[in-house]
């Protein structure tokens, strides 16, 4: 991967990291009334919204589109790759907003 792939995939990486906390934040409101489980749906949706973001603007802008036959296995690989980030990140989310339980 040459120099400006590395720039283009920080780039690609820094947009929908914000638009997703833009969905994240938007459809938290849209829900209403803050729960655990309007939360989590938040922060579950806003995630798959920037997994199909990335994966399609990378494609594109950073790797260049060269239609392979493929291109759906790629984009498997790259949401079940996506969705243990997605755990994780659901997880600590979770963590960080209503506490880890831990302190008295």
């Amino acid at each position: 991967m040459s120099f400006s792939q590395y720039a283009r995939f920080l780039t690609v990486g820094g947009f929908v990291g914000l638009v997703t906390i833009g969905c994240r934040e938007l459809i938290g409101h849209l829900l209403g009334a803050d729960s655990v489980s309007r939360f989590s749906v938040s922060v579950l949706v806003a995630y798959a919204i920037g997994i199909v973001l990335s994966f399609g603007i990378n494609r594109r802008f950073t790797f260049g589109h060269s239609p392979t036959r493929n291109q759906g296995w790629k984009f498997a690989l790259f949401v079940l790759i996506a969705l243990l980030g997605m755990l994780s990140t659901w997880l600590l989310s979770l963590a960080m907003r209503y506490g880890l339980g831990c302190c008295a």
